[in-house]
């Protein structure tokens, strides 16, 4: 186990999808340390002036992006993270808060209202309000298809089954005490919700997303927080501060393996797990335009046509998107801002929106 000092209180710990940069929001100190993974050490140090009490945190898929929440100012920070410069949007009690996979939306959280709210990365506008009821809503995660967010309710010990393309809410799972933080695994099939019991839970919750049902409950360390999955989704890591250590959970046995030991008093609460994505089709959740098709990913491509210069046209079907594949594997949006709705005819195609 190696230590990399950052700033005062670190809470929550995000990585980029290369696995070459990680972002820890410092909730004493108000800013966020980005560490580069090869060296282990801090080379940026980002300053939310002006915010207060920076908790959660989720990178855009092509990580040009972060969403922090600022519980304090009743903010969300939102972070380019090229220039390290950064804008907010007014979120009253924000906490968890979730990217979708294809990039175009991220969901927050509003605890004290009891909603989730649905910001539009394009133009970080509140698009869409989710009324989840007011028992301390904490954390929200997106199925790796984007269909489906799960919210945890802290209060009533539930998950919140929310249908994205329409933002309906489909109903409820019951979960051990205190639910609390929540990971999706990246082949979609386990849902793990932390049971954090007001600091006295050690337990985590295994629902199986394709019966909505839950799997298992094992037992990990005190007051487990947060939790993330390895890229092959075999195992699960669970933070748990008031043991000081990360419980290692086998997926397939539904068990801890191992626990890891990372110095009394270091209180973990955040876990990232270092990974990369691979894609081998042609492409296949949008990350954005200008690169090889084989490193994009697509949100269920329905109808592709080829024209007569051997250019693919695909259909971005959750992204509200038409995608153009050149001949030379390069891939850009044709068509669509990712938004769905309407705003008229006789503009540009990518200045137009589109709805599946």
């Amino acid at each position: 186990v190696k230590t990399i000092p950052v700033g005062s209180d670190p809470y929550a710990v995000a990585v980029n999808q290369a696995g070459t940069l990680a972002y820890v929001t410092n909730s004493g100190s108000n800013t966020v340390s980005v560490i580069s993974t090869s060296k282990n050490a801090v080379t940026a140090t980002i300053t939310l002036t002006g915010q207060s009490g920076p908790m959660y945190i989720a990178l855009t898929p092509n990580g040009k992006t972060a969403y922090v929440s600022c519980g304090n100012t009743n903010s969300v920070a939102v972070i380019n993270t090229a220039t390290k410069t950064f804008k907010t949007i007014t979120v009253q009690n924000p906490v968890g808060l979730a990217v979708t996979p294809n990039g175009a939306l991220v969901y927050v959280v509003s605890s004290g209202p009891g909603n989730v709210l649905v910001i539009s990365t394009l133009t970080n506008a509140v698009i869409a309000t989710i009324p989840v009821g007011t028992n301390i809503p904490v954390g929200v995660v997106i199925s790796p298809d984007g269909s489906t967010a799960y919210v945890t309710s802290y209060n009533v010990s539930t998950v919140t089954v929310v249908r994205t393309a329409d933002n309906t809410v489909l109903g409820t799972i019951d979960v051990s005490p205190g639910p609390f933080q929540e990971a999706i695994s990246p082949d979609g099939h386990w849902l793990y919700v932390t049971n954090y019991n007001a600091g006295s839970g050690n337990l985590v919750t295994s629902i199986d997303t394709t019966t909505l049902k839950v799997a298992a409950t094992i037992v990990v360390g005190t007051g487990p927080e947060q939790i993330s999955f390895s890229e092959d989704s075999t195992l699960a890591y669970v933070a748990n501060i008031y043991s000081n250590n990360v419980s290692v959970i086998n997926t397939q046995s539904q068990t801890v393996v191992n626990t890891v030991g990372v110095g009394a008093g270091s209180a973990p609460t955040g876990v990232g797990v270092m990974g990369t994505m691979k894609v081998s089709t042609i492409a296949g959740g949008y990350v954005g335009d200008g690169g090889a098709a084989t490193y994009a990913t697509l949100s269920l491509p329905i109808n592709t046509v080829r024209d007569k210069k051997g250019n693919y046209y695909v259909t971005d079907r959750y992204v509200h998107r038409i995608r153009k594949i050149t001949a030379t594997g390069v891939i850009s949006t044709f068509a669509g801002t990712g938004i769905c709705g309407y705003n008229g005819d006789n503009i540009k195609a990518k200045s137009a929106m589109l709805c599946y």
